[in-house]
C-alpha cells in the first residue's frame, strides 16, 4: 500500500492520448499503452510531484463530499496500479523531484 505522505510522479516516458473520450498513456520506446478509466486518469493528472498522496485524497473528497472512504481506497488503488505499469514512481516523503529532472527508473 502506498504511503499518504509519498509524492507520486509521472514518469516522463509517457504521453497523454485522448481518444474518443477515453485517457490513454502512450509509452513511445516501449510501444505499449496502458488504459485509464475516468477515475484513474483523474488521479493520473493531480501526480505532479508536488503533491502528496494525502493531498490528492484530501483534494477529491473536497469535491466529492459524503464519499471520504471510497475515494481514498480509489485513490490508493490507482497510485498502485500507475506504479505497476511504470507510469509513476513514488518520491519518498519529503522529497521532491525538480521538475526539470529526468528520472532513471
Amino acid at each position: 500500500m502506498t504511503d499518504l505522505e509519498a509524492i507520486p510522479n509521472q514518469h516522463r516516458d509517457f504521453q497523454v492520448e485522448l481518444i474518443d473520450g477515453e485517457t490513454l498513456l502512450y509509452q513511445h520506446q516501449l510501444k505499449r499503452v496502458v488504459y485509464l478509466n475516468e477515475s484513474a486518469a483523474l488521479v493520473w493528472h493531480l501526480c505532479d510531484g508536488r503533491r502528496s498522496v494525502a493531498e490528492i485524497i484530501e483534494l477529491l473528497v473536497n469535491s466529492y463530499p459524503g464519499t471520504k472512504d471510497a475515494v481514498r481506497a480509489d485513490v490508493i488503488e490507482a497510485i498502485d496500479n500507475l506504479v505497476l505499469e511504470d507510469a509513476l514512481y513514488i518520491a519518498p516523503a519529503g522529497v521532491q523531484i525538480p521538475s526539470n529532472s529526468s528520472v532513471e527508473t
